[in-house]
């Protein structure tokens, strides 16, 4: 779960950000987008220190709290489900966690 600022945004680390979702995207790993902010939610790509997540698959946490992430993150990896379908299962509402 990666802690973004503002609407999804993160430092490119002079290359180092992008090296390091691209690793994680070839070993099939999920990389959630969370915002730190109290209000409103990730919207990856809406400006261009964002764009880094969605060129290397990063899904969008919306609006959920970094534990409802994490919960939902541990419930789909004890199923060993993989990158696609934990994708699919963030952009739904199951029980109220995101908007």
């Amino acid at each position: 779960i990666l802690e973004c600022y503002g609407s999804g945004n993160v430092p490119s680390l002079n290359g180092a950000t992008g090296a390091f979702l691209a690793k994680a995207r070839e070993r099939g790993i999920a990389v959630i987008a969370r915002t730190q902010v109290f209000h409103g939610g990730t919207s990856p790509g809406a400006y261009a220190a964002g764009s880094l997540l969605t060129d290397h698959g990063v899904i969008d946490g919306g609006d959920m709290t970094f534990e409802a992430s994490y919960a939902k993150l541990c419930h789909l990896a004890a199923q060993k489900v993989d990158a696609r379908a934990i994708a699919a299962a963030f952009a739904r509402n199951w029980a109220g966690e995101r908007s």
